[in-house]
């Protein structure tokens, strides 16, 4: 992964989701994708450091992240 950190959280998630999936696939969401789930209000995100600590400032280079959508008493 390159060593710049992008600073928009969205961006974050992307660079991950880049590496992660192979493009051949057409597995990984898109920039719209993630950004659409992520203004629902019920969504929430975090960004995982290669440690597996949650990445709590900008300059932390994220090695993985997860998505969450709470619905009543469930979270998925």
């Amino acid at each position: 992964m390159s060593t710049e950190v992008p600073l928009d959280p969205v961006d974050r998630i992307m660079a991950v989701m880049e590496h992660a999936f192979e493009p051949l696939y057409g597995e990984a969401w898109n920039r719209r994708q993630v950004w659409s789930a992520l203004v629902l209000g019920n969504c929430h995100f975090g960004l995982i450091s290669s440690d597996g600590s949650e990445c709590t400032n900008e300059t932390t280079i994220p090695a993985g992240f997860y998505l969450s959508r709470t619905v009543l008493d469930e979270e998925e």
